[in-house]
């Protein structure tokens, strides 16, 4: 095996992203995103139109647990938003995200 092939799998298995995903329920579209990052925490608020007419809303911070993420940045995606951190208790860098499904239940 090539060291280059080598170093790269090796980087691969270093820089590894656990993510978790989910879909807000009740969304139809997205009304408003704004992420607030600052050195050691960031927060979101994030807005939606519920299927009903009414307004949805969601307010996420990092550190979530604050003996374990550091590094914390959030984003506001196209549909939906993103928290990525780096878990100090399990030595990996996470993401947690949530998008807006578009669809009625």
């Amino acid at each position: 095996m090539k060291v280059s092939s080598l170093l790269s799998v090796s980087l691969l298995v270093c820089i590894s992203l656990a993510a978790h995903s989910q879909s807000i329920y009740n969304c139809l579209s997205v009304k408003s995103c704004s992420a607030n990052n600052g050195s050691s925490a960031c927060n979101i608020d994030f807005r939606w139109n519920q299927c009903d007419g009414s307004e949805g809303s969601s307010t996420p911070t990092c550190p979530i647990f604050l003996s374990c993420e550091d590094l914390c940045s959030c984003s506001c995606m196209s549909n939906g938003w993103a928290m990525d951190y780096y878990d100090n208790c399990t030595g990996s860098f996470r993401q947690i995200s949530k998008e807006c499904s578009g669809s009625c239940p």
